[in-house]
């Protein structure tokens, strides 16, 4: 897949998420847009405008209401950053792996104090965010790198 088709399919599935009720989905395609330079789609400026005018018309009070985004009920700031960043660390340290085995799973649960399901559970998380499956890939294309060098060498890639 080139590059044109992997945003694309990426703002499209971020379209599906919106019209299936997911609100945060058009802010992530706003940043999207930004991120990769791209002209946001009209479905993403046309929605973007309407939930501005109706706080900038005075509707609504806040932002937060004319783009319908509600923080869970119980929200903690503080513990859902810290459960982010241990996720992320979690993920870093599978990564680092040389095999995903129930022996080296135990080593990062040991780590990070938590159960080898959690690690699991962890690492699929952040695997499925748009930053870890840029890890992801970076990794795997430099073993890919690797593998090949010594293929080149004539040696049998470990």
């Amino acid at each position: 897949m080139d590059r044109e088709s992997v945003l694309s399919a990426h703002l499209e599935s971020l379209k599906q998420r919106y019209e299936s009720g997911e609100s945060e989905a058009l802010l992530d395609a706003i940043d999207f847009c930004g991120k990769y330079k791209l002209v946001m789609p009209d479905w993403v400026s046309w929605h973007f405008s309407a939930c501005y005018k109706k706080w900038a018309d005075l509707d609504v009070k806040t932002l937060d209401e004319a783009f319908d985004m509600k923080r869970p009920k119980n929200f903690r700031l503080g513990k859902e950053k810290e459960r982010i960043e241990k996720a992320t660390n979690v993920f870093l340290d599978v990564l680092e792996l040389s095999s995903l085995n129930q022996e080296n799973m135990e080593k990062v649960a040991k780590k990070h104090g938590i159960n080898r399901d959690k690690v699991w559970t962890m690492y699929k998380q952040v695997k499925g965010t748009e930053i870890g499956k840029g890890m992801f890939n970076l990794r795997s294309n430099s073993e890919n790198l690797r593998k090949l060098s010594e293929l080149k060498k004539g040696r049998k890639p470990s």
